[in-house]
């Protein structure tokens, strides 16, 4: 269409821009007219009905009142006389179903009564929406002041559309002649604008053709048009003009681009020389970040090695019998040796991060206990400050996701720990959040709130780079690298999300940052998951271990570990001598030192299995592969060379049982003994199930005329739930999903008074499924509801019992 009109002499193309532009005029002002009595008539429309809605309210306080439905049915009827009227309806405030209602003749068969929506109950006055062909009018009713309904009238716009077609009509055949006209009228005025162009153009084409720029154009207006013919003939004198400056140009042009290709000559060999020594540069720094890389594993190592004879012989000695200055000393010797090994681990991590070597794991993993374990790990910290230490949950957080657990455990100790580092009173607080949530992910938001030394604004900036405190003072105070930061700032965002700070000086400060998760299919609940802290005691245990280590030190810290728990322990310094002493006596497991002289421990690994594959007869031994080195793919290289598992210098007795334990060919043989610790029993069940905060707020309500209301609101709800459970299995069993809705909003309510953050939130999904009239999936949350309400009880019953 386009090519098409610009192929158009300018005769015909003027013709058509009069006729359509004044084609347009009329289509405008038409749509206009339209538009305005559209909103004219709902103005009108909503006015009517607004008057029919307060005459009905002027009459129907008593029926509603009174719950009179015969006279409230007596005074809708009377709308039958507004054609436009489709059907009202009256409720009562609490109710779902109309107390009466009216449908015209015609919409009998159509129109339903519309379902009670929670919005409702929020109208302090009219509402009303339009649709593609009616008017829905909702009104809350009042009776001396107080709300007593809601009426809902609805009405067809038949009227609109008769006048907006009634009208197109008459639009329709003024345009037509409008646009006649307008075309007889193009013809006649076109000529005065399209005839001096054509001579134009006429006057150019010959000079392209013949290339005579000695032709001129006759100027007959004063116009527009004549002042372009004057700068056309203007033209055509200035390139003649030109033409002979122009031979003369094409001589020194030549000249020019002879020099010029010389000059590039030479550019070219210059840029040549530059990627040259480019690319050396290249090599020269791949090569040192592969030293680098080297170094690292080298350094870890060796750093590592004594670091456990360190760590591990602090650990025996605390056990032993000393005095009171003995024990200080060694505690002291074990405080900085833990200190040493996190400062070890942040530069690795740093250096890991800075590489583009640090990967991320992508598993599954108890989101509530592993804010409850990392709470539990520095309340008592906490609290030896004097520090008010708690977190809060949100009843809406996942309890199962997938994402990197370890990660995320460093990025809250990072934070945590400065929390309270930096905190000398006051109260340091955890909490969370979902703040956005799509088909397969949830984007949680993490915060620790603290009432420390704070911030200043000028240091805010860069708190989260490398090295960085806010000063020498605080670096010499508190200690501290300051790369926990900057590490969890790269880690919050390799995990999809974005780290920040809120603080004022002196006042405190608020970090929080944000994670991306992958929704877990799997649901589990929160408290079965961490019901108790296990504390085990290994003893006794009747077997034969293999230890391959070239370092003494390391020698004697794994054999007096193990001498704790009865093992007998045969210690090798050579990779060649494993396999040696295999052949002499049968071993339940062996601990292989990575490093070795001679033939390291992948080697005498690999011998290890050709052994066994020769002699059929044998057991294949469990082999834990024991290494100082924490780069990435240390443990793929152990697994790949026939190593079962991978425990790193520097390691802890419970560490080291732990791992034992995990591979004896009979486990049975450990005896356990499990202390349970009240307090972290309750505090993480409050945490996840019951919310004890809102007990205590209830128990404000006691008073010396009434000091029982939480003993009577508490045994209420547990005399009151478990028949509201069985009568929700029943309505369940009878598909009456409105049944459903009114128990489950019942539960919701009052399990949320009483903190029972769990329970009301099952009962909020039962409830939404409700409303919406479906029973799928219910009886599973009916389930889940019985099983939570189980594990509720007797902390309510505790409660009670401590109260």
């Amino acid at each position: 269409m386009k090519s098409h009109f610009s192929s158009l002499p300018i005769s015909y193309k003027l013709k058509y821009i009069i006729t359509v532009v004044s084609a347009m005029a009329l289509l405008i002002a038409s749509l206009v007219y339209v538009i305005a009595e559209v909103f004219n008539f709902q103005r009108g429309l909503i006015e009517r009905i607004t008057i029919i809605s307060d005459l009905i309210e002027d009459n129907i306080g008593p029926s509603l009142a009174l719950d009179d439905s015969e006279s409230a049915q007596r005074l809708l009827v009377t709308l039958h006389n507004d054609s436009a009227i489709m059907g009202a309806f009256l409720y009562q405030t609490d109710a779902v179903k109309p107390l009466a209602q009216y449908i015209s003749q015609h919409n009998k068969a159509t129109l339903l009564a519309p379902i009670v929506i929670d919005d409702w109950k929020q109208l302090k006055t009219q509402q009303y929406h339009f649709k593609m062909n009616s008017l829905e009018f909702i009104k809350p009713l009042f009776y001396d002041n107080d709300q007593i309904g809601y009426i809902y009238i609805k009405t067809n716009l038949n009227s609109l559309y008769d006048n907006i077609f009634f009208y197109l009509k008459i639009a329709l055949c003024v345009m037509s002649a409008t646009i006649g006209v307008a075309f007889l009228l193009s013809i006649k005025l076109q000529q005065r604008i399209s005839a001096p162009i054509i001579s134009l153009a006429n006057t150019m084409l010959q000079v392209s053709k013949a290339k005579d720029y000695s032709l001129r154009v006759v100027k007959n207006d004063a116009d527009e048009i004549g002042s372009l013919f004057d700068c056309f003939n203007e033209m055509l004198g200035q390139i003649e003009e030109r033409n002979d400056r122009l031979a003369n140009y094409n001589e020194e042009l030549e000249q020019q681009v002879v020099t010029r290709t010389m000059e590039l000559s030479t550019a070219n060999t210059d840029l040549h020389l530059a990627i040259e020594d480019a690319n050396k540069a290249k090599d020269i720094a791949e090569s040192a970040s592969q030293a680098k890389s080297e170094f690292l594993a080298k350094m870890s190592h060796e750093i590592r090695t004594p670091m456990n004879g360190i760590m591990g012989m602090a650990e025996l000695l605390i056990c032993s019998e000393l005095t009171k200055k003995q024990q200080k000393y060694t505690l002291t010797i074990q405080n900085s040796a833990d200190s040493l090994l996190e400062i070890i681990n942040e530069i690795l991590d740093f250096s890991k991060i800075e590489a583009g070597h640090l990967k991320l794991e992508k598993i599954q993993f108890n989101l509530h206990l592993i804010l409850g374990e990392i709470t539990d790990f520095f309340d008592e910290r906490a609290k030896s400050k004097g520090l008010v230490f708690y977190s809060f949950l949100s009843p809406e957080l996942p309890t199962m996701v997938i994402g990197d657990a370890l990660r995320l455990r460093q990025i809250l100790s990072n934070l945590i720990s400065n929390a309270v580092k930096f905190t000398d009173k006051g109260q340091v607080v955890i909490s969370t959040a979902i703040i956005k949530e799509c088909d397969n992910e949830f984007l949680i938001r993490f915060e620790i709130r603290d009432t420390g030394i704070g911030l200043a604004k000028a240091t805010r900036g860069k708190i989260f780079e490398s090295f960085t405190q806010e000063d020498d003072s605080t670096t010499r105070k508190y200690g501290g690298t300051g790369l926990g930061l900057t590490i969890s700032k790269q880690l919050v965002q390799m995990m999809g999300g974005d780290i920040g700070i809120e603080s004022q000086l002196d006042k405190g400060s608020l970090f929080w940052f944000t994670i991306l998760f992958t929704k877990s299919e799997l649901v589990v609940l929160p408290a079965l998951l961490s019901v108790q802290n296990k504390i085990e005691d290994i003893h006794s245990l009747d077997i034969n271990i293999l230890m391959a280590e070239d370092n003494l030190v390391n020698q004697d810290v794994t054999s007096y570990m193990l001498e704790l728990i009865g093992a007998k322990v045969t210690v090798v310094e050579d990779g060649n001598l494993v396999v040696e002493a295999l052949s002499k006596q049968n071993f339940d497991i062996i601990l292989m030192d990575c490093h070795m002289p001679n033939m390291d421990g992948f080697d005498a690994t690999r011998s290890v299995r050709e052994y066994e594959n020769n002699h059929p007869t044998r057991k294949m031994i469990p082999i834990i592969a024991v290494t100082a080195n924490a780069m990435i793919g240390d443990r793929e290289n152990c697994l790949a060379s026939g190593m079962n598992d991978f425990i790193s210098k520097p390691f802890k007795k419970q560490a080291l049982y732990n791992i034992l334990k995990k591979w004896l060919p009979n486990s049975g043989q450990i005896n356990q003994t499990t202390i349970l610790s009240t307090n972290l029993v309750s505090n993480d069940v409050h945490n996840i199930i019951l919310e004890e905060k809102a007990l205590e707020e209830l128990s404000s309500l006691n008073s010396s005329e009434k000091p029982d209301i939480l003993d009577k609101l508490l045994n209420l709800y547990m005399n009151k739930i478990p028949s509201q459970i069985e009568e929700l299995y029943q309505a369940n069993i009878d598909k009456d999903p409105e049944k459903i809705f009114k128990i489950s909003h019942n539960v919701k309510s009052s399990s949320a008074t009483i903190g029972a953050v769990q329970l009301a939130k099952l009962a909020k999904e039962l409830e939404a499924l409700g409303r919406s009239g479906s029973t799928e999936n219910t009886e599973q949350l009916i389930k889940d509801m019985t099983i939570n309400y189980q594990q509720l009880e007797p902390l309510l019953k505790k409660y009670l019992t401590n109260y």
